[in-house]
């Protein structure tokens, strides 16, 4: 009779020490799901922003892409313009060469 009373009473300890470690895991998984919560909210919102500037960083790539194909038509003309009034020059001074 003794030896069964011991044993539930060892029974009932472990019981007690088994229950206690669930509330310590029950516990500390909650505070897992809640951080994993709050970093899986924290990463949508900076995936959100990523994509945000990326489109930014795409629409100023564009934008200056564009413009660099302006300024190099520009300058071609530029140049074409400059080419144009230099044979004209050198064609007046042949002129005024030889009519003196």
């Amino acid at each position: 009779m003794n030896a069964l009373r011991h044993e539930l009473e060892t029974q009932r300890a472990e019981t007690l020490r088994l229950h206690r470690e669930r509330r310590i895991a029950d516990d500390a998984r909650a505070v897992a799901e809640e951080r994993c919560a709050m970093y899986e909210t924290r990463c949508e919102r900076q995936e959100r922003e990523i994509f945000a500037l990326e489109r930014q960083l795409e629409e100023k790539t564009n934008g200056v892409e564009t413009a660099m194909m302006v300024a190099r038509r520009q300058i071609k003309w530029q140049e074409e313009r400059y080419e144009a009034l230099a044979k004209e020059a050198e064609a007046l001074r042949e002129a005024i060469a030889a009519g003196k």
